[in-house]
């Protein structure tokens, strides 16, 4: 990997994770002063509060930045490897059904059954949008079934109180499937004194 377009992407994505883990320690401190400053009944609720929906609502944000730095990528990677479908593509298509010509140059035909990141990534992406138009409500979003999703994907998402949450091994599932989809469409990369 020494092109420094896949050094900036694997640099965003480690940042990510590394922003993931400091937020959950800070989270997680926080219980002390907690229970130090505040009455015990205020005290057990407050931190209810930060070990369920905080530490909920941070796994699901970074799982959408680390989705936004990847779709980055993916359009930066087409426009450099694919030219021309990046400039008849269209806007209405998702991104992903943009790249497939790039994903069957550089994958092989019909990598979406083969590949076992571009695979995680497209099932990641209806649990992004759900994340997005319905809040991760699951009653709500219609277009996809995220319950069959998570139930492929046990480790990776959960439902609590009608919504889809990504865990934390959900967010690290992410990250590795997002680097491992950029090495490969990567290395197609031409030096740089050829862009």
């Amino acid at each position: 990997m020494n092109h420094p377009l896949q050094h900036s992407a694997m640099h965003n994505l480690n940042l990510l994770a590394l922003f993931h883990n400091h937020m959950s320690q800070l989270l997680h401190d926080a219980r002390h002063t907690i229970k130090e400053e505040l009455p015990e009944d205020k005290a057990e609720a407050l931190i209810r509060l930060y070990e369920n929906d905080f530490t909920k609502k941070l796994s699901n944000s970074v799982f959408l930045m680390v989705f936004g730095h990847l779709e980055e990528m993916l359009l930066l990677l087409l426009q450099i490897l694919e030219p021309t479908a990046y400039a008849n593509s269209s806007g209405n298509k998702g991104l992903l059904a943009r790249c497939k010509p790039m994903f069957n140059n550089i994958l092989g035909n019909d990598p979406s059954n083969r590949n076992l990141s571009l695979q995680f990534i497209s099932n990641a992406a209806k649990i992004r949008n759900a994340l997005i138009h319905s809040s991760g409500r699951v009653d709500l979003f219609k277009s996809t079934d995220i319950s069959v999703i998570v139930a492929a994907h046990p480790g990776s998402y959960e439902i609590n109180l009608k919504r889809v949450c990504v865990t934390r091994q959900g967010l690290k599932d992410m990250v590795i499937h997002s680097r491992s989809l950029v090495e490969q469409l990567g290395r197609e990369l031409p030096p740089i004194g050829d862009l």
